[in-house]
């Protein structure tokens, strides 16, 4: 309702000033004809003025003055434009999933300070195609190093599948590195580790590795905690 009486407040007040104005404005330096026409030209803006003050009231009280353009914003003046940073968020690409699967490294006898032992870790293939090229890097926990992993004195080693037979050796930097040429699919090897526990070898350590093969293949050893007796 108050829009209405301000469309009619406004209607009133125009008719009442063209009305009720002179029929000519005195001006300085002028005829008669030219202050008549003055006095048409100031009702005739005193009209227009009016109306657009009739539409912008009659806008703001239905909404339509300050409401955004279809599609456009949605927040009022002065808000700070979205982040396109918090839109919603973009498929990454999928990794595919490893062939290669590797278990915790487990000893064969249990390990003793001072003495010899054995650290096997299983590895699977179990994608649909041969796995090749196979690198295995293994750290071992301090106080235990690599003594060797001949296939040819190791009693561990299956002399019957030669091809399943992990050649393994130290590196200068303390790592140990492990190959094998190819894993079948659905096949399962293991990497048989001979080592030495030193005598003061803390009575806990962590092994950790990977293995990355050719194509881009590549797999995790599960990080194994070591425990070892005393003497």
């Amino acid at each position: 309702m108050p829009i209405f009486f301000i469309l009619y407040f406004e209607v009133f007040a125009t008719r009442y000033l063209y009305e009720k104005m002179p029929p000519e404005i005195p001006i300085f330096n002028s005829g008669p004809e030219e202050q008549v026409t003055m006095n048409r030209t100031i009702k005739s803006l005193l009209v227009v003025a009016s109306g657009v003050l009739a539409m912008v009231f009659a806008g703001a009280a239905f909404g339509i003055v300050g409401r955004p353009a279809p599609g456009g914003p949605t927040t009022s003046p002065g808000t700070p434009p979205p982040d396109a940073s918090t839109g919603p968020p973009v498929n990454e690409p999928k990794v595919a999933m490893s062939p290669l699967t590797a278990q915790e490294a487990s000893p064969k006898k249990g390990l003793r300070a001072g003495k010899q032992a054995k650290l096997s870790i299983p590895v699977s293939n179990v994608g649909p195609d041969q796995v090749t090229n196979l690198v295995a890097t293994i750290k071992l926990p301090t106080g235990i190093t690599l003594r060797g992993a001949d296939p040819a004195t190791d009693p561990d080693t299956d002399t019957a599948k030669p091809k399943k037979n992990w050649q393994c050796y130290g590196t200068d930097d303390g790592m140990t590195k492990c190959t094998l040429s190819v894993i079948d699919a659905g096949d399962d090897t293991a990497i048989n580790l001979k080592i030495t526990v030193a005598a003061d070898a803390p009575t806990s350590g962590t092994l950790t590795g990977d293995i990355q093969a050719a194509d881009d293949v590549f797999t995790q050893i599960p990080d194994t905690q070591l425990t070892v007796d005393p003497k």
